[in-house]
């Protein structure tokens, strides 16, 4: 047989391997402990509610302010053990079944256009080289039906813990006038979900934070339907931006009048990536590996 075609056939059986036949994925099971873990969280709520201002800032750069409440919900983490009942699941031999019959059809079909050339002198008798996959198809359609389902052997659940729930009950958007200052850094002191298990005082701001500006709505922007409603914009200085951009774990802080501070909603990336052509050295690098570009649409170039 021609070298050419040898190291076709060895090239197709080694992808073959590499698909998964229900041989090789047998073989792999015999080298494992049969077991697999699969932990989910379990939320409940309760009766109580906690009502709370909550600020955001989007991409526009506009600080808005919502009274929400949430509900307090009970949330665990559950933790179960399973185990395998002499193979891995139905579908690990659906897909080797069907990589067994690819792959077969491809290299018989391969060696019937070879064989069949007017000038080969290539045997027929060389489709036999898809018989191998066809016997594995067998193996892994008998082991489809035969293998049983994972059973559940342990299950243990985390102690409970008090969380806001991700949704509120009920919502509305509110004047900013109580917004006394806005900051950029990193805060000390139990967060709110540590306080609300917890207890313990509020959270105060580090020492280095950076004052943010605030001011009025731009020209040209739509003005708010409520007359109430105080709307202001971030205005980032250098200092700030390149800060910001360089350092992940500083956050947006608003401060009240009482010295109460609570953390800005805020797509860091997304504020920040306008200003990206203003960064260099070392912050720019540091921007782009943090907040790399999102990958193209389908389509565009």
């Amino acid at each position: 047989m021609p070298v050419k075609i040898r190291i076709t056939l060895t090239a197709a059986l080694l992808c073959a391997s590499i698909a998964g036949c229900g041989a090789v994925f047998d073989t792999a099971y015999t080298l494992t402990d049969g077991k697999f873990s699969e932990s989910e969280t379990d939320n409940r709520p309760t009766e109580h509610t906690e009502n709370s201002i909550e600020y955001e800032v989007g991409a526009d750069l506009a600080l808005q302010c919502f009274a929400r409440t949430r509900r307090i919900e009970r949330t665990a983490t559950i933790s179960k053990t399973f185990e395998y009942r002499g193979g891995f699941e139905k579908s690990t031999y659906a897909g080797a079944a069907v990589a067994d019959g690819l792959i077969g059809a491809l290299v018989a079909g391969t060696m019937l256009g070879i064989c069949t050339s007017e000038e080969s002198d290539v045997s027929c008798l060389n489709m036999t080289w898809a018989s191998p996959f066809a016997i594995d198809l067998v193996y892994s359609l008998i082991r489809h039906k035969t293998v049983r389902p994972p059973v559940l052997v342990g299950k243990t659940r985390s102690s409970d813990s008090l969380v806001h729930g991700a949704t509120p009950i009920d919502e509305q958007q509110t004047d900013c006038s109580s917004v006394a200052s806005l900051w950029l850094g990193t805060a000390t002191g139990p967060s709110r979900v540590e306080r609300l298990n917890s207890g313990g005082e509020e959270q105060r701001l580090r020492e280095g934070a950076i004052a943010v500006a605030l001011v009025s709505a731009p020209a040209g922007s739509t003005a708010p339907t409520e007359p109430a409603l105080v709307q202001a914009h971030l205005s980032l200085s250098p200092e700030v931006a390149q800060a910001w951009a360089s350092q992940n774990d500083l956050a947006l802080w608003v401060q009240n009048g009482q010295g109460t501070i609570s953390r800005v909603l805020v797509d860091r990336c997304t504020v920040l990536r306008p200003l990206a052509h203003s960064f260099v050295g070392e912050v720019r690098t540091t921007f782009d590996q943090n907040c790399p570009l999102p990958a193209p649409s389908g389509g565009q170039r």
